[in-house]
């Protein structure tokens, strides 16, 4: 006997909605609240546009349509709108003693100066520990010789999808020429 589920909408389901609510708990990415600006929130449907629909930008600036979706549209107040992410403050502080020592640690003990360690020492990304410097020859047979026994284990579907990978990746590069 087939079971067939019920289309009746439980209690505790919601419908969604595709602008933000002043609170919505499934959604919210942030604790802050959302402070809507005040009157009509134009949301036009998620559709293809239609030639009846013409877009704001080749409107005159005497058409009614256009002043009235575009005259609040600067008025929107991001003050309240909380960060999503900061921007990565740079500084340029190694001088050519700094980069030589970063290369002679690199060189010395590649297990205790890792990238990552150089990094946090002089405060800097691990792009930069990498451009200053090259790994020592030993380590990189070392972890080349890892990879090898890693990849020697690999089941034939593994190693196909990694050689596709391969591929794809050297076509991106090809393309972006």
């Amino acid at each position: 006997m087939r079971r067939f589920s019920s289309v009746v909408r439980k209690h505790n389901s919601s419908t969604r909605t595709r602008f933000p609510t002043k609170y919505n708990p499934d959604r919210s990415a942030f604790k802050q609240k959302i402070i809507l600006p005040p009157g009509v929130s134009y949301n036009p449907a998620p559709a293809a546009p239609t030639p009846l629909e013409t877009p704001a930008a080749f409107l005159p600036p005497q058409e009614l349509k256009a002043r009235t979706f575009l005259k609040d549209s600067n008025k929107f107040n991001t003050s309240n709108m909380p960060q999503i992410s900061e921007s990565p403050k740079r500084t340029y502080h190694l001088t050519d003693e700094d980069a030589a020592e970063i290369a002679a640690l690199r060189q010395s003990d590649p297990y205790k100066w890792t990238r990552k360690n150089l990094a946090a020492k002089y405060n800097v990304s691990e792009m930069v520990i990498g451009m200053l410097s090259t790994p020592n020859e030993e380590h990189s047979q070392e972890m080349d010789r890892r990879l090898d026994i890693i990849q020697s284990q690999w089941n034939d579907k593994r190693a196909r999808a990694r050689d596709h990978r391969k591929l794809r990746k050297m076509y991106w590069l090809r393309d972006a020429k």
